[in-house]
């Protein structure tokens, strides 16, 4: 398992807040917010690999907003 950079421990907080949000979408059913939840953590994975954890915040920033989730909730079969 590789280790988590300290620079990403410090958002941990944020990704929590976000994570969170995402699951609470009532809008939404429970099966497409795990859907978005698992896009959001792909989305993360690929930060980290990309080695683009300064783009986070943006990040974050869409997935708190709900017409942001309603739209790529939208693009589920």
């Amino acid at each position: 398992m590789p280790s988590v950079p300290q620079n990403l421990w410090d958002k941990m907080k944020f990704i929590q807040e976000t994570s969170a949000i995402i699951l609470q979408e009532r809008t939404l059913t429970i099966d497409r917010r795990l859907m978005l939840l698992g896009l959001y953590f792909d989305k993360l994975d690929e930060l980290l690999r990309d080695n683009k954890i300064n783009e986070l915040e943006q990040v974050n920033a869409a997935y708190k907003d709900s017409n942001f989730l309603q739209e790529q909730a939208n693009n589920f079969a």
